[in-house]
């Protein structure tokens, strides 16, 4: 052994820090573990210190980063089903759950400490001798987001198959976007513990394997312009048209060099391995939120869409930001050229009553003010609390400009919705158990359910869930906003389902023109046509619910009446 390097592998370390923590009665809430390599008087270096434990997020050794490093497919992996086993070392490392930050990077004082970036390792990394000093993150119970498994992100619904319901609405490879169907309870993209089970790692799979077998190409238009900007080796160049992928992220990772880094990809190495097809998200969309979602295939593409996304925030912060609710008319059909993206919201929300009121009283007060908010073309105006924490504050004062202003308008009540859950009679109590999984888990003073149309007007994290509960309608099955008794938590229950679902979206499409970006370089650039594109679903999951509210096959849901 030479100096600085020790006689313990990757896997050692996963291993013997798993040991530990089935062995430490008092640490059995956490879900992660940071751990640095040591040197003990004899020598060995067997040993390691342990470092602090995060149950919820990585925010003490390793910080979150977005890595740019291809991981191998989860072929021949078989992990645990039950939320909370243990998991092996090759299990972890496929998963994409270890993190490392070498000795170099960590003990240099000229480092800025925000600015160092660990790398995910993967199961290629097992045997990697670690040196003295090297820092391990190692979230040894993985969040696992099992709901993705009864998807099939290679098919249209009409072609399920296996018994898995396909997700995929459009696909436009000439233009370089998909239109998705997005399951409940799945994240959009990778998580700090979890590279597997998202939305765009399970598309790019699942399109990569349709290349495979349909021997076909993506068209020409979509990866050129990316493969001549990312990389000058010819062969490479050959290689990654023939693979049919842009490998825009593979080629940085295996140019890097940094200290501490893993060996750099011979591209004798990349053959070996699954290529990577481009995919990103160019929209975000909270991981239990269902609906209508875009997937980029192609960078210009994904460049445009998330820039006529922020247009459209400072556009209506322009068109209607103020600090009290304001009352317009609709302007949904403006293609100006500056509000270039439609979206519309379904969700249940719950209807509550006071200790003091009647039930019918309230039901009556309360859609009644729904009611006014849409015939009225109110738009609701809130304030955000700056904060990385969830649940999010939102306030109809704004203490400072640090405070973001939020809009949206209720433009629909679907009276055929509304519902009670809490009449004591037999099927509104069947009603409830649909919703929310459990009688017990309805809010104490939710008597009814009621389905709203939204607007979204601005772009804020939680919005639609965070203003619609100060207003006092949390979602159904919302625990962090009031919408779900919250129960102790059981390490094989799933999350509770939030009725909110992306139902419509429209956007201009572009036209691609070449442009010569701040580097000197070409590139692909959008700019928006008069040309639209519109996607509608007509239910949620919550609607066959509804719809079975009454039992008796020749009834009908009557449009609600006053009591």
């Amino acid at each position: 052994m030479h100096d600085g390097i020790a006689d313990i592998t990757v896997q050692d370390a996963i291993l013997q820090a798993n040991s530990q923590q089935k062995n430490n009665e008092e640490n059995t809430n956490f879900s992660s573990i940071a751990m640095e390599i040591m040197r003990n008087e004899n020598g060995s270096t067997k040993e390691f210190l342990t470092g602090s434990h995060d149950s919820t997020s990585d925010v003490t050794l390793l910080n979150y980063n977005n890595p740019s490093s291809p991981y191998c497919q989860q072929v021949g992996i078989d992990f645990p089903s039950t939320l909370k086993s243990f998991y092996t070392p090759m299990q972890l490392l496929s998963l994409g759950s270890v993190w490392y930050l070498s000795a170099a990077v960590n003990n240099n004082d000229t480092y800025n400490t925000a600015s160092i970036k660990p790398v995910r390792l993967n199961r290629s990394d097992c045997g990697k001798l670690l040196q003295t000093g090297d820092c391990l993150r190692i979230h040894y119970i993985p969040r696992r987001f099992l709901t993705l498994h009864e998807y099939d992100f290679a098919a249209t619904a009409a072609q399920s198959c296996n018994k898995k319901t396909g997700v995929i609405l459009h696909e436009d490879f000439e233009m370089g976007f998909t239109v998705i169907n997005k399951p409940p309870n799945v994240p959009v993209h990778m998580t700090v513990d979890n590279v597997v089970e998202n939305v765009a790692t399970a598309y790019g799979r699942g399109l990569l394997g349709r290349m495979r077998q349909s021997g076909k190409n993506i068209p020409a238009t979509s990866t050129d312009m990316d493969i001549k900007r990312d990389t000058d080796n010819q062969e490479q160049k050959q290689y990654l048209r023939d693979s049919y992928f842009n490998v825009r992220q593979t080629n940085r990772s295996m140019r890097r060099n940094r200290e501490g880094s893993p060996p750099q990809l011979s591209l004798e190495l990349l053959k070996e391995t699954s290529p990577l097809v481009y995919v990103t998200t160019p929209q975000r969309l909270d991981q239990n939120t269902t609906g209508l979602f875009v997937i980029s295939t192609a960078k210009a593409f994904s460049g445009y869409f998330a820039k006529i996304l922020r247009k459209k925030t400072s556009y209506q912060l322009q068109l209607h930001g103020t600090n009290n609710a304001t009352t317009i008319q609709n302007k949904s059909n403006d293609t100006s050229g500056r509000n270039l993206v439609h979206k519309t919201y379904k969700c249940l929300v719950c209807i509550q009553a006071e200790k003091q009121q009647s039930s019918s009283f309230s039901l009556k007060q309360e859609i009644k003010k729904l009611e006014a908010f849409v015939q009225n073309k109110t738009i609701l105006t809130h304030y955000l609390e700056p904060s990385i924490r969830a649940p999010k504050f939102f306030s109809p004062y704004q203490k400072d400009s640090s405070w973001a202003e939020c809009l949206l308008r209720i433009t629909a009540i679907n009276n055929k919705s509304i519902l009670f859950v809490n009449d004591g009679t037999k099927k509104s109590s069947h009603l409830a158990l649909q919703l929310w999984g459990s009688v017990d888990a309805v809010p104490r003073k939710c008597i009814a359910v009621a389905e709203l149309e939204i607007e979204l007007l601005t772009g804020r994290t939680h919005q639609i869930r965070g203003q619609l509960a100060a207003e006092g309608y949390p979602l159904v099955g919302d625990a962090q906003y009031g919408g779900v008794l919250v129960r102790p938590f059981s390490s094989d229950q799933e999350q509770d389902q939030l009725a909110l679902q992306c139902c419509e979206l429209s956007f201009a499409l572009p036209k691609f023109v070449q442009v010569e970006n701040s580097k000197k370089r070409d590139e692909m650039m959008g700019v928006p046509t008069d040309q639209w594109i519109k996607f509608r679903l007509d239910e949620a999951w919550w609607t066959k619910h509804i719809k079975s509210y009454y039992k008796e096959e020749n009834d009908t849901i009557n449009d609600w009446q006053e009591p």
